[in-house]
Formats: structure tokens, C-alpha cells, sequence
């Protein structure tokens, strides 16, 4: 914008002269934008919110702020909602306004994020090290949703909920096509398919249309052209898993229904379930690779349902001689994705429904829910900036930010699953302010505990407690962050635990992750090198049969990774 000087001034987007100054045409009577200075305003009294407490200030926050202008209100009139492009432009610049200062916040803020091993702390005093040059910088924490490490960790909480349950029985993905609502309302959008996806879930979990659930993990997806997906993992409970294929039949159907019987079932197939058509009869499809479709369509005419080497059901796809005109092309039954018929019918939307048979499918889809978003840009030599890194790659539609705006869940876990640190005797992260001086790190270092030298401690302190594995601990327990401790549950409250992933090549970190999972109440690091009452100085690698320690025979793997018996 132009000052006085007749020189231009670039303003931030905190600024309350940004929206009207940018967005012209939304804002024609010069309405200010969002400020830090905004409060909430009590309509029915006539004056602000009063707030009562030291820590709690009545502050009106960017992302309300935005929140309540997607809203349509009788009292004003708004020329938001019928700007179309404009509209969508003002939604995404609206969330990346919002990230933006998110990030800023952490960038500004590392010294609260930056951290070290406790081993590396203590030597700061005899080394004169300064503690602004321990520990990595400008990282982006996991609890930024959508960051790699916010990725990385709910695929492994997934995997931890499929190690308890075995593998789910139900995958499901959940999407909206284009012509079923208007492009140029994406906050629209959000919220009718927010609402159907309750509706799904409520479906499912209440009313038993699968049977009894007992866990779940689902993930929201925006594809390119900005509409939503909602892929679903469900885990049945024991009595209810799908056992045989007639079970399979009853749940999933890949065919056209009667167009007679079922009239409207029928018109949702062909609009929303046909894959393609592609093949022959259309090679530009955007499913085709060296000449072949990457969903392996059409798909081979079968009598019967059976599941296949890879632990992927084929369903039954029976040969009627019908075809049926679809974008174009005769289809028949060979191009049918998996749908569930009553789910379809109710909600007339795409619904795939898959059955999950084996381990291998299992990490197939959590690969695929949690492979993260395309990235367009790479640069070598670069610095270590992992929030320079995400800005870089990262892709917002209209949709998508009117799903964060609106505060809409991205993913969801159920039970909650507590990750629990893997670390070595000394190797525990600390947490650190590197403006302190080396004495007060190695202080602070020295007073920190992770969940595993706490998981220690109980046991020492409480050897009559009945013996838990360390992840079978957090079933139990509940570990406390604020004070890093472990406190008995009071209630029916459960959660699963999960260890951080060690790689073989990592040495006494892996082993000392094997012998975690079958070694109950360990009173300290020590005690985990003692077999059959002979202490060494390394972590045995005990040889494992159906998760059950043999101590028939081990081997030694000392600090260079070298193996005597």
C-alpha cells in the first residue's frame, strides 16, 4: 500500500487494513479486518465478555475471526458469498494467513522446542559449550497437523491400534464428486460433507451396520480439485470379524443392483461407483500406466468370492451379459468398485468398502492414508529449516481451508494410543532454553525424566505392583506430561501404548526395544542385561519363537555392533 511519502509498504496480513486494502470488492465500505486487539462481543448485553482469571484474556483469535465471517448472517448483507473465484481466493488466503503466523510463532519460539540427548547436556559444563549451538534448529514439532513428523507419527499410533486389534476388517473411503455441489462454495462444501460424515460414523458405530466396533482410525484427504476424502479403518470386535465370504457377500457388493428394484441405488452406482471406464475403451484415462490400468480394471469375472495371495479379497463378480451406458462407454459389472449397498443408497455418494484380510493389505493402507501431501520442490545444499521446507511444498485448496477454519478434525484414533520414548541409560531427550547458562541446562537436564526411566522408577519404587511389559504399562497407567509421571487409572479410560520404531542398525536401541516388549517390571536399565541371574554388560538379543522368549541360546551385541556368543 502507498504511505505519505508516495512510497510503497508492504503491511502484514495482522494488519486490519490488510483484508480491506486486498480484497477490495468483499470489503466496499472499507470494514477493517481481523486485529490483536479484537475482543468478544456479548450481543444480548450489549458490551465484552468479561473473563475472569490471571491467564485468560478475552481475545478475539485470527481463526474466530475468520470463523464467523463463513458464516451468513440475515442482519448484514455479505458480498463474500457471491464472489465465486474471489470467494475462494479470500478462504485460502485466509488460512495461510493464519498458518502463517502459526509458524511464525514456532520459528520465534525454538527455544522452547529445542532439545538434546541428556548425555550430550552434562558434557556442555567441562566443554564450554554454548547451549544457542546444542540441538537442532528450526524444527517443525509434530503437533503442527499436517507436518511430516504429525504424519509420520499417526501412521505409527495406527499401526500400534492394528498391533493390539490385529488387522481392521473394514476400510472405507468416503467422497464427494463434483456435481453435487456448487464449486464456488467451499465453505459449503466442508460442512455438508463434515455432516455426512458423522452420519457415516453414526451409521456405523451406533447403529452396528458392520458389527461392534472397537477401534477406529480415519483421515480427511484434499485431492487437487479441492473436494474431500475421508479414508476409514475399522476394527470389529472379535465376535463380529469377518471370517468366511458369505460374511464378505453380506457386506460388500461389486455389481450393478436390479435398476428396477432398486431404482435410486442404481443411478448412485453409475454416477458415483464405475471406475473409469478405461482400458481399451478409453486410453487417456488418468488411472492408465504403460498401457494398463493402475487399479487393476476391469476386473475378471468371478462365481465366488475368495481372497487372493496378497490377503486382498476378490469379490464375486458374476457374468449377467448386462451393460449399461456410463460416461460414454458400456461398463458392466467388471468396472464396479466395492460399495456397500445400504450406505449408498442412504447417502448417494462415493462409499468404497473394502474387506482387510491379511497384514500386508493392512500396511498397503496405512501407507496410503498417511503417504502425505505431493511436493513440487527440492532444493540441494539447503538449510536445515524444516518450516521453510513445509512452506515450500505445501498445497492449500479452497476446501481445505475452509475445513481448518472451521476447526473440522483432519484425523481421529480411537482408542487413544500414548507414545511412549526409547532411548538408551543417558540418551533421553531434554528439553532446554538456550539462552540459560550451561549450569542451568545440565540442572534442568539432569531433572527431566521420559516415560521409560519413569516407567523404571515406578517399579523401584513400587516392587509388589503387578508386572506389566512397557507397552502393556500405558493399559494401566496414565502418563502425566505436565509432571512426567505414571498415575494408576481411576476410570474405564484405555489407550494402547506404542514405542518409538528402533531400526535394526541402530544396535542395543533395537534390542533393547525387543526385550521391552517381553520383559515385565524392570526396576531400571540394569536389570533388563541380567539372564538367568548373570548380568552382562550389553543388552542380550534373546531369540524370539512366537513372541515368546527362548533362553536357550543368545548372542552378545556390544557397543560396535559386533556379535560374540
Amino acid at each position: 500500500m502507498a504511505v505519505k511519502n508516495n512510497n510503497l509498504e508492504r503491511i502484514s496480513e495482522c494488519h486490519p487494513l490488510y483484508l480491506p486494502s486486498h480484497y477490495v470488492l468483499l470489503f466496499p465500505t472499507g470494514d477493517l479486518g481481523w486485529s490483536t486487539y479484537m475482543k468478544h462481543w456479548d450481543v444480548k448485553n450489549e458490551r465484552y465478555f468479561t473473563v475472569t482469571g490471571k491467564e485468560k484474556k478475552n481475545r478475539l483469535t485470527q481463526l474466530q475471526y475468520f470463523c464467523y465471517r463463513l458464516f451468513e448472517r440475515t442482519t448484514e448483507y455479505s458480498a463474500l458469498f457471491r464472489a465465486g473465484l474471489l470467494f475462494q481466493q479470500f478462504i485460502v488466503d485466509a488460512w495461510a494467513s493464519y498458518e502463517q503466523n502459526r509458524l511464525y510463532w514456532i520459528r520465534t519460539h525454538q527455544a522452547d522446542l529445542r532439545c538434546d540427548v541428556y548425555s550430550g547436556l552434562t558434557d556442555i559444563v567441562t566443554n564450554g559449550h554454548n547451549p544457542n549451538d546444542i540441538g537442532k534448529k528450526f524444527i517443525l514439532p509434530s503437533t503442527h497437523l499436517g507436518s511430516p513428523r504429525h504424519m509420520y507419527e499417526i501412521y505409527q499410533d495406527s499401526m500400534a491400534i492394528t498391533r493390539y486389534y490385529k488387522h481392521p476388517d473394514i476400510f472405507m473411503t468416503n467422497e464427494l464428486k463434483p456435481g453435487q455441489v456448487a464449486l464456488d462454495r467451499p465453505d459449503l462444501v466442508a460442512r455438508v460433507f463434515e455432516l455426512k460424515r458423522k452420519a457415516i460414523m453414526h451409521e456405523i458405530e451406533n447403529r452396528g451396520l458392520f458389527g461392534r466396533v472397537v477401534a477406529k482410525v480415519y483421515t480427511i484427504e484434499f485431492q487437487k480439485r479441492g473436494l474431500p476424502h475421508m479414508h476409514a479403518l475399522l476394527f470389529l470386535h472379535p465376535e463380529d470379524k469377518i471370517r468366511t465370504t458369505d460374511q464378505v457377500d453380506i457386506i460388500v457388493c461389486a455389481k450393478f443392483p436390479d435398476p428396477i428394484k432398486h431404482p435410486a441405488l442404481f443411478e448412485t452406482i453409475k454416477k458415483c461407483i464405475v471406475h473409469g471406464p478405461c482400458g481399451t475403451r478409453n486410453m487417456e484415462s488418468v488411472c492408465m500406466e504403460n498401457k494398463v490400468c493402475k487399479s487393476r480394471y476391469p476386473r475378471e469375472n468371478v462365481n465366488d468370492t475368495r481372497i487372493d495371495v496378497d490377503g486382498y479379497p476378490i469379490y464375486r463378480l458374476r457374468k449377467i451379459g448386462k451393460s449399461y451406458h456410463v460416461r460414454g462407454h458400456l461398463v458392466d459389472n467388471k468396472d464396479v468398485v466395492p460399495y456397500n449397498p445400504h450406505l449408498s443408497e442412504m447417502f448417494d455418494c462415493h462409499i468404497n468398502v473394502e474387506i482387510c484380510a491379511s497384514v500386508r493389505a493392512v500396511k498397503y493402507i496405512n501407507k496410503y492414508i498417511y503417504k502425505g501431501h505431493d511436493r513440487t520442490t527440492m532444493v540441494v545444499g539447503a538449510e536445515d529449516d524444516e518450516i521453510q521446507q513445509y512452506l515450500d511444498a505445501r498445497y492449500v485448496g479452497p476446501t481445505k481451508a475452509a475445513w481448518r477454519l472451521y476447526g473440522f478434525r483432519i484425523h481421529e484414533e480411537l482408542p487413544y494410543v500414548t507414545r511412549l520414548a526409547l532411548h538408551l541409560k543417558g540418551m533421553h531427550v531434554c528439553v532446554f532454553n538456550p539462552n540459560d547458562t550451561p549450569e542451568q541446562v545440565k540442572e534442568k537436564a539432569e531433572n527431566q525424566k521420559s516415560s521409560l526411566t519413569a516407567y523404571f522408577d515406578w517399579y523401584r519404587k513400587n516392587p509388589t505392583t503387578k508386572a506389566y511389559t512397557y507397552q502393556e504399562f500405558p493399559e494401566h497407567f496414565r502418563w502425566c506430561k505436565d509432571n512426567k509421571k505414571w498415575t494408576p487409572r481411576v476410570t474405564s479410560a484405555f489407550s494402547i501404548g506404542r514405542m518409538y520404531f528402533a531400526n535394526p542398525n541402530f544396535g542395543e536401541r533395537f534390542y533393547l526395544r525387543l526385550l521391552l516388549t517381553v520383559v515385565k517390571g524392570p526396576s531400571s536399565f540394569e536389570s533388563l542385561y541380567s539372564v538367568d541371574d548373570i548380568e552382562h554388560n550389553s543388552i542380550p538379543f534373546i531369540l524370539f519363537i512366537e513372541n515368546q522368549p527362548l533362553i536357550h541360546s543368545f548372542y552378545m551385541v556390544n557397543r560396535y555392533g559386533d556379535y560374540s556368543v
